[in-house]
């Protein structure tokens, strides 16, 4: 599963847009709609704060993802 935080901190995942607060909810009252046998692949814009990129990974953790990482863009040509 692909989650793309850009510059506003919005968190895009499917077709779903969501804050960290609104994410953490949804992850806590709808535990049943996440397929957390997947892993969670984390792409954010160069802007985001380092600690947004901390909560958001200890957040999918913590709703028993078992593998979150980091994608990164090759801008080398």
């Amino acid at each position: 599963m692909l989650a793309v935080v850009n510059k506003k901190m919005q968190i895009a995942i499917r077709d779903e847009v969501y804050s960290l607060k609104s994410l953490s909810l949804s992850l806590t009252n709808n535990s049943k709609l996440w397929e957390q046998k997947l892993p969670v692949y984390v792409e954010m814009d160069e802007q985001v704060p380092y600690g947004i990129l901390m909560e958001l990974m200890l957040l999918f953790k913590n709703a028993g993802f078992p593998q979150v990482g980091l994608v990164f863009k090759n801008n080398s040509q």
